[in-house]
């Protein structure tokens, strides 16, 4: 059952990313219906993220829903999780070490912030994005990890 839980984030996560490349071509739409679908992913991206368009990737002459660093976030994540699911023996990782990798995987994208509020450099949109990958991929490895180690010590 945790599986085809996983399994479900994992189709979610990659239907929302989906969605989020293709809402800027989906707005020139001649349909109506269509562009209402599209403007979703952008009401939804509003209450998440600043949606700056000049920190946020462009197709079709459009800004994403959402920021560079947010795409990242949410492109990480299915990856996580698949790789939580690949382990053949989730063992029982202690939870503080849980921590530790969280907070490792936290830094980099911690510093960028730091970096361009301080503005000592401008951080390109593609680091922002890895980062944010980087950091949610991690997460939801943890996660994913963690969920089936408890119910491999359940059985």
């Amino acid at each position: 059952m945790i599986r085809l839980l996983l399994v479900a984030a994992v189709v979610l996560s990659l239907t929302w990313v989906a969605a989020l490349a293709a809402a800027p071509a989906s707005l020139r739409s001649p349909a109506a219906a269509v562009r209402a679908v599209a403007a979703a992913p952008y009401v939804i991206g509003s209450r998440v993220c600043h949606q700056a368009a000049e920190r946020s990737f462009s197709l079709a002459g459009a800004p994403l829903p959402v920021c560079a660093r947010c795409t990242g976030l949410y492109a990480g994540v299915p990856f996580g999780i698949l790789a939580g699911l690949a382990l053949r023996r989730p063992g029982t990782s202690p939870r503080p070490r849980a921590w530790r990798l969280l907070a490792w995987a936290a830094l980099p994208t911690a510093l960028s912030v730091l970096v361009e509020r301080a503005g000592v450099a401008p951080v390109p949109g593609w680091v922002r994005a890895v980062l944010g990958a980087v950091l949610s991929g991690t997460a939801a490895f943890v996660i994913a990890h963690q969920v089936r180690a408890e119910e491999h010590a359940g059985r």
